[in-house]
């Protein structure tokens, strides 16, 4: 049998992994390094180890393949070193992900009366370090991950076999919408001669679950997606209460659910739908972290048995066509008529639906079920042993070898699809590149002349740097796959690999600058500027300086770039992350709680109150009373000194807090500062700021547009003094902003559209200044010689392609492009040694010697270029 090693360097642990040791098909082996960090029972009893509170008693109702995940996962985090046991309690770990059904359902009894930790380990106790509702609820969240990655391969196609044998009609393809993708459910039903496409809003009356398939399927994905970035993170963070994986476990109910009534409802169309259990009842809300789980899982679960249900019914039902067209083609042979020509099988159907259709044929065919009475719909689908379900079963590892096998296939043949980009991106014109090039000068020169130097770093990092520094956003960073022994991923800002950079080169006092792609796996909207990939303009300072000065510095930064890029009124609002925590203190917020409570709070200025209380509530379990408080605290906002002084007044709720009272003398000394920078007129001290990432330790800021264009923050930063002692173990104070640069694109994409439209002009996509045009034919080589001259010269010119091109020609690519200047030559200049200098803006025309044609060029641009020329981006 395989086995999987757990832990070692670069070791990483999938909800795939956890189903193949819950199932026992590989075996889980501690890696030799990690259990020589481990020591004897007796040494680790003789030390003295301080232990945590004791962790409350939950009911746990765990079957055997839950309770061999529950021991990987504790195994793993031993592995890892973020729970403490000794070398005996790692090898009964191991021993119990290898142990049999009847042996781990005694051990249930045992964990549903005292506990998982301590009907597992008995000898471990407090010292382990990690509850028990947190690791049983990643358990189950692993195997319920890996259910529904295992049910997204098999919804597509049997989503496309049903709405095949339907005949289905399905809406055209939106080109903005990500649910198109090569090997999707519209890459099964390609070509297909039976489903057909309409154009959209014209399919009232049609199979919903056809209809929503895409939409559905790709919903769950994306949660799917979710669940298992914040398994890992959990893993990587050892965090002990998870609530992140149960939050991520409540995203995926609801798109699981909807698959399933999509299933449920081809197979009502199909005329099965009684034989699959409605489970939508496992919607109500979980009242824990590990019920979000197991509701996640009994999602799953349900999703997996109809897709398999739906797909043998599908089969069943155009194999009886099948047979019927079969029989009736017999019958037109015993009556003398002429055969008609045979079709291949399956050959109405999309490319692949065609061939899953023929993977199930030969399924049946070898599993001797070809003696179905097919015509009177064959057995009903209620006898879970029937060969077929099996078949379809979404944990079997041939049907998933043959579901990667054609979705291979589909995309090698996808050379005539009309070519995507992909979701979250977007290419950018030579209008667009204009605009774009204008902005970052303007940006680089703010970050010059407050002595800023330049850095770069790779775009990919090493995946321990990133995780454990973004909070429940670290689900959004994209992974890459291991392809040199490392485990890296793609960068999610540039403040993480700065401090990286500082730590790794003990930078020592540094100001900086860094532009910069940077890649989320967000939710992208594209007309408010949020994209998956996107360019970032970070300029933090770094080292030891007095309070509150680099801060002042890094907030002028931003007044004068943004006031620079001329995009419209904005405003930067401001608070504190030691007075955030300190009115998580006071509301009654429990400790552990803060971070993942002020993440819900950073999401006020995109949702409502009221729905930022139902995820504290409900999804975060926070007492309602705690919840209101935390919402009168977040109301307090104004201007920096009036809101400070009633904060530090004798009836603020805040008197008598020591803590916050150091943090209003921080704020007062800032405020002072930015007064005498003439920077204080554009802040808004807003308690209701929470910054979701978890590195920040100081001030916090983010600024936004205030104009018709709702693009959201533009830029935001602040102090983050422990980041660079994470890499070091050296604690080395810094503060910085990181510009959206993307989201400016878009105000200043709007601002210059509105000014074409007024002036009746386009953006000048290049800055040519001069075109050499030539009077007559075979004087190409005529006009590289003085395009080079002008090169050399430093003047930006073109000479055409064409080799005689008309007159009237050459000047409308002049007026086309707005180029001020022509030079014209012919043979009577050449003769004469003479070149003409057309002026298009003054419609003026000069003849100068060929000598003399750079300097007289030179004074002509130098007087008129940029006064008369109608170039907007310049």
């Amino acid at each position: 049998m395989a086995a999987l090693l757990v832990g070692g360097f670069g070791a990483r642990l999938s909800p795939a992994d956890v189903h193949a040791v819950a199932t026992r098909r590989v075996q889980a082996k501690l890696d030799a390094a990690s259990r020589a960090r481990m020591k004897p029972a007796g040494v680790r009893e003789a030390e003295n180890v301080q232990e945590g509170p004791t962790k409350t008693h939950v009911d746990l109702a765990l079957n055997a393949k839950e309770i061999r995940a529950a021991a990987l996962v504790m195994l793993w985090k031993a592995a890892q070193g973020t729970v403490r046991i000794s070398v005996e309690e790692a090898d009964r770990l191991e021993a119990w992900t290898r142990s049999d059904e009847e042996t781990l359902n005694k051990l249930a009894k045992d964990v549903a009366r005292m506990g998982l930790v301590k009907a597992m380990l008995p000898t471990a106790g407090a010292r382990f370090g990690s509850n028990d509702e947190a690791i049983a609820c990643l358990a189950v969240a692993a195997l319920a991950a890996h259910q529904a990655k295992a049910s997204l391969r098999l919804a597509d196609a049997v989503a496309a076999l049903s709405a095949e044998t339907l005949r289905a009609s399905i809406e055209t393809a939106n080109v903005e919408e990500p649910t198109s993708s090569a090997t999707g459910f519209r890459a099964y039903i390609d070509g297909s001669k039976r489903v057909k496409t309409v154009r959209k809003g014209s399919l009232l009356g049609h199979v919903r679950g056809v209809v929503m398939a895409e939409r559905v399927h790709a919903a769950l994905k994306d949660a799917t997606y979710c669940l298992e970035q914040s398994i890992k993170t959990e893993l990587v963070d050892a965090a002990e209460d998870g609530i992140a994986v149960a939050c991520a476990c409540t995203s995926v109910i609801a798109p699981a659910i909807a698959a399933f009534d999509c299933s449920l409802e081809r197979l009502n169309a199909i005329g099965n739908g009684t034989a699959v259990e409605d489970r939508r009842s496992v919607t109500i809300p979980p009242s824990s972290s590990f019920e979000a789980a197991r509701m996640a899982s009994d999602a799953a679960h349900a999703l997996a048995i109809a897709l398999a249900k739906e797909g043998a019914s599908a089969y069943r039902l155009l194999r009886s066509e099948a047979r019927a067209a079969e029989q009736a083609e017999e019958a037109r042979l015993k009556e003398g008529k002429k055969p008609k020509k045979k079709k291949a099988q399956g050959s109405d159907l999309g490319k692949g639906t065609a061939l899953f259709y023929n993977y199930l044929d030969n399924c049946t065919t070898n599993l001797g079920m070809e003696s179905m009475n097919l015509n009177n719909g064959g057995p009903k689908l209620v006898d879970a042993q029937f060969p077929l379900e099996l078949v379809l079963d979404v944990m079997d590892a041939r049907l998933s070898q043959e579901l990667t096998a054609i979705q291979t296939l589909l995309e090698s043949n996808q050379g005539r699809r009309k070519p995507k980009i992909p979701k979250g991106t977007r290419d950018f014109m030579p209008e667009q590149m204009a605009i774009r090039e204008k902005a970052f000068a303007k940006i680089v020169a703010v970050f010059k002349r407050h002595g800023a130097v330049c850095i770069d770093t790779p775009v990919f990092e090493l995946r321990e740097t990133l995780m454990g520094k973004y909070g429940e956003d670290s689900k959004l960073i994209y992974d890459l796959a291991d392809q040199g022994g490392e485990i890296l991923s793609l960068r999610y800002d540039l403040t993480v690999p700065f401090a990286r950079y500082v730590a790794l080169h003990n930078a020592g006092n540094i100001k900086r600058y860094h532009i910069a792609r940077v890649y989320r796996r967000d939710n992208p909207a594209m007309n408010r500027g949020r994209f998956r990939e996107f360019f970032q303009c970070d300029f933090d300072i770094a080292g030891s300086y007095a309070t509150m000065v680099p801060d002042a510095e890094v907030l002028k930064v931003i007044v004068e770039i943004l006031s620079d890029l001329e995009i419209g009124d904005f405003v930067i609002k401001l608070n504190h992350r030691k007075l955030l925590d300190a009115c998580m203190e006071i509301a009654g917020v429990p400790a552990q709680k803060f971070r993942t409570i002020c993440s819900a709070i950073d999401k006020l200025d995109k949702s409502p109150w009221s729905e930022v209380k139902l995820e504290m509530t409900e999804q975060k379990g926070l007492p309602d009373a705690v919840a209101d408080r935390v919402g009168e605290f977040v109301q307090f906002q104004g201007k920096p000194f009036e809101l400070l002084e009633l904060l530090e007044g004798s009836s603020s709720p805040f008197a008598g807090h020591e803590s916050s009272s150091t943090t209003f003398q921080e704020l007062r000394l800032l405020f002072n500062y930015l007064d005498a920078m003439g920077a204080l007129d554009r802040i808004h001290f807003d308690l209701s700021l929470a910054r979701g990432l978890d590195y920040y330790t100081g001030v916090i800021y983010e600024a936004v547009f205030c104009g018709e264009s709702q693009v959201g923050s533009i830029a935001a930063g602040g102090r983050y003094d422990n980041l660079v002692g994470m890499f070091s173990g050296k604690d080395v104070p810094a503060v910085g902003v990181s510009l959206g640069i993307e989201r400016v694109f878009a105000i200043k994409e709007e601002q210059e559209r509105k000014k074409a439209q007024a002036e009746g002009i386009k953006v000048r996509s290049n800055e040519t200044e001069v075109l050499v045009a030539s009077i007559g034919s075979g004087l190409l080589t005529e006009r590289m010689k003085i395009a080079g001259e002008l090169w050399e010269a430093g003047i930006k010119a073109e000479f055409g392609f064409k080799p005689n091109p008309k007159m009237g020609d050459q000047l409308n690519f002049c007026l086309d492009n707005y180029i001020p200047f022509m030079v014209l030559v012919g043979e009577t200049e050449l003769q004469d040694s003479v070149i003409k200098i057309k002026n298009l803006s003054e419609r003026e025309e000069s003849t100068v010697p060929r000598k003399e044609m750079v300097a007289a060029l030179r004074q002509l641009l130098g007087k008129s270029a940029e006064e008369t020329v109608p170039v907007m981006c310049a």
